[in-house]
């Protein structure tokens, strides 16, 4: 039976805060997170599952998480703990889905103490690697995708699942560009759609857009969040294949909107990934509210919810 997606969004979010509940009591927290944020950790989530399991079948001899806006792992929405995007991929380890090394990064000390913590405990007896640094994402770039840390060897030996989430515009295009060329990569994204395209008629914030974009054709572009996955389809990928890019809209309370864009060049990689754009995209701001309500309600059958 075919399960819809109201379903499928609120038993995953069930799951989510169930995985964190012995930080229940945690103080620390990163900001700037509310119910709309969960649209990506509903989506990393369901990610995980056919990305591992495609990668193992294709001979990638190990698989790498990448997390390089990490905060401290936890995000509070309605009082309530969820695990933030590095927290995500551990726990699906008890499912079997396990990558052989996680690399999470922030700038924050405070949040990387934190991370550390809790990260080596949701890795409990898993043998697989955890480094965890206090990295901005220009650090995060020079030391892990450069000569220094990784050599580029045979395509099959390494896969990576990369996620960027920033606040603002800290991702520059020669960045980005550094990492899509840098073996076999997918990638989510979160893309400021309405910052960028508000910023577009501010003067002082043209260099910053330039930056992203890596050029100016963000003059000529109201679509802000096409013109990105447009320019990111046209980039080679190690493999010599082009990328491909599929996009999450995440609608808040407010004025402000943000896409999750995920791009990769493996084949059949974009096909798992419109499915669970298809769940997440049916569930309007209204209903993942209920979703979540729902899911996080303490002692609720939520199947009668």
């Amino acid at each position: 039976m075919t399960r819809q997606p109201f379903d499928v969004v609120r038993d995953t979010l069930e799951y989510l805060h169930n995985s964190v509940s012995q930080f229940n009591n945690e103080k620390i927290t990163t900001e700037k997170n509310y119910v709309w944020s969960t649209k990506k950790l509903i989506a990393l989530y369901l990610y995980i599952e056919p990305y591992v399991k495609i990668m193992r079948k294709k001979g990638f001899k190990k698989l790498h998480y990448y997390d390089l806006f990490a905060g401290s792992g936890l995000y509070e929405i309605y009082n309530k703990k969820m695990p933030g995007t590095p927290l995500t991929p551990l726990t699906r380890i008890k499912d079997g889905y396990v990558f052989d090394e996680y690399v999470l990064a922030d700038r924050d000390p405070q949040y990387i103490n934190e991370l550390k913590k809790r990260a080596k405990i949701m890795l409990g007896q898993q043998k697989s690697q955890l480094r965890i640094e206090n990295f901005d994402f220009d650090d995060s770039i020079r030391h892990f995708f450069g000569t220094t840390y990784r050599q580029v060897t045979d395509y099959f030996q390494n896969g990576y699942l990369i996620v960027l989430d920033p606040f603002g515009f800290t991702v520059s295009w020669s960045n980005l560009l550094r990492i899509l060329q840098s073996g076999a990569v997918d990638i989510f994204i979160t893309f400021q759609t309405s910052q960028s395209e508000r910023n577009k008629s501010i003067r002082h914030s043209e260099e910053k857009l330039t930056e992203v974009f890596g050029n100016e054709k963000w003059r000529d572009w109201n679509d802000h969040a096409k013109l990105y996955c447009n320019q990111i389809e046209h980039v080679i990928a190690e493999s010599g294949r082009s990328y491909k890019t599929e996009q999450i809209f995440v609608d808040t309370d407010g004025s402000t909107s943000y896409h999750f864009i995920f791009a990769s060049s493996a084949d059949g990689a974009i096909t798992p990934f419109r499915w669970i754009k298809e769940k997440i995209d049916s569930i309007d701001i209204n209903n993942l509210k209920s979703a979540f309500a729902g899911a996080t309600r303490k002692g609720a059958n939520i199947d009668q919810w």
